[in-house]
């Protein structure tokens, strides 16, 4: 595993101790999830070349404090996975190939979720800043092989999403189901990105979550 996972999991964990404190009245929320990531690309567009959202996969730790009864404020750290696929019309065979980014993170969400229903839906918003792992792009026609772009990109990527859920409780346990749309914040590509590395000049990920969430609350 890189190291880098494991001092985020470590600081994660210290964190969430100290935004979190347990006390006689709160209430702690804490558990593991996972998905899928349905993202493509906003920006310039090369010419003669179209965005597809691609699936991607998400899996990590989430932890949840109550400010009231409606609303909690929360903390996550996770494996994030997304990528698209820019594809090219030009009129002619193999002048110019389609191809594939896809680009790991470490995301660390910071949500804000009020409660609705009974308790059993709700609404959610945050920021999600997320660390990069590696960012590779692969030709689809032909056997070239995957070129690592980490170089071509920002090591970094902040989100604003907003979205909704529901819950099944069984008593201290819950599983949670959300729907979740994110949008960049800032420009991937690096400044210095040419048209050689494959990449846009300037682009951001936009796109879809679905989340399950298993939950177990101190109270």
């Amino acid at each position: 595993m890189n190291k880098n996972l494991y001092i985020l999991l470590i600081l994660f964990i210290v964190v969430s101790l100290y935004v979190f404190p347990g006390t006689a009245y709160s209430q702690l929320i804490f558990g593991l999830n996972t998905g899928l990531t349905y993202n493509g690309l906003t920006g310039d567009a090369p010419e003669d070349a179209a965005y597809k959202r691609a699936l991607g996969f998400t899996a990590g730790l989430h932890a949840e404090y109550s400010i009231t009864n409606d609303i909690l404020l929360g903390l996550g750290a996770r494996y994030y996975g997304t990528g698209t696929i820019v594809t090219y019309d030009v009129g002619e065979k193999e002048t110019v190939d389609s191809f594939d980014i896809s680009m790991s993170y470490i995301s660390i969400p910071v949500t804000f979720k009020v409660l609705t229903g009974s308790k059993h839906t709700y609404f959610t918003s945050g920021l999600d800043y997320r660390y990069l792992l590696k960012a590779e792009l692969k030709y689809l026609e032909t056997s070239l092989p995957e070129k690592d772009v980490k170089d071509r990109v920002q090591n970094y990527e902040a989100a604003i999403f907003a979205g909704f859920g529901g819950l099944i409780r069984f008593g201290k346990p819950s599983i949670g189901l959300e729907l979740r749309y994110s949008h960049s914040l800032n420009n991937i590509s690096k400044d210095n990105t040419s048209p050689a590395s494959g990449l846009p000049a300037r682009f951001r990920f936009t796109g879809f979550q679905l989340l399950m969430f298993f939950n177990y609350s101190t109270k």
